[in-house]
């Protein structure tokens, strides 16, 4: 057997020291590196997570910016949807009175081509009466011509494009007085 040298003893543990301690430098250069990448890592991550965190918020403050543009757009709809109905409840109104006006210009003219019709067929009547009655029912459908024609402006006011069909009722009802009108009086 070889005898031991203090020299080559030491030699042998200083080489064993220094053998395990460059594996602990190894290992720590390792760690080391490691950490950093994980460090990098994580900063990555965070700094990945806090611009998609601020694009949510863009995304969210675009959003409600559009919520309330739409609902700014919702309520002036509503109001004008409102004013439509008051609008069209008033127009209803209004076209009920002319055709009530209209039937009653019906009826006046109907019964004054009844009494037309009568006088013809009884010339026994007094002329005089007769013409006293037609002038008064013609009288009654002139006033009843003007009050028509005063809401006829009022409604044009109103709507004028609506008008077209109650015109052409006025006309009708009209064209009928205009046929009395010009009947010859010397009946």
């Amino acid at each position: 057997m070889l005898a031991s040298s203090p020299t080559c003893e030491r030699v042998l543990v200083l080489s064993c020291h220094a053998g395990a301690e460059m594996k602990k430098q190894n290992v720590l250069a390792l760690t080391s590196k490691d950490l950093h990448s994980t460090w990098e890592e994580q900063l990555k991550s965070r700094s990945h997570r806090e611009e998609r965190v601020g694009q949510s918020d863009r995304e969210k403050a675009e959003l409600l910016e559009q919520r309330d543009s739409k609902g700014q757009q919702v309520k002036k709809l509503a109001e004008e949807v409102c004013r439509d109905e008051v609008h069209l409840c008033e127009e209803l109104r209004i076209n009920f009175e002319l055709y009530k006006d209209c039937e009653r210009l019906n009826r006046l003219l109907s019964r004054a081509t009844k009494k037309l019709r009568v006088y013809e067929e009884s010339e026994m009547e007094s002329q005089l009466s007769l013409q006293g009655e037609m002038k008064n029912n013609c009288s009654e459908m002139v006033s009843e011509d003007g009050r028509l024609r005063t809401k006829l402006k009022r409604r044009h006011h109103y709507r004028s494009e609506d008008a077209g069909a109650e015109k052409s009722q006025f006309q009708k009802a009209r064209s009928g007085y205009t046929e009395m009108k010009h009947l010859p009086s010397t009946y």
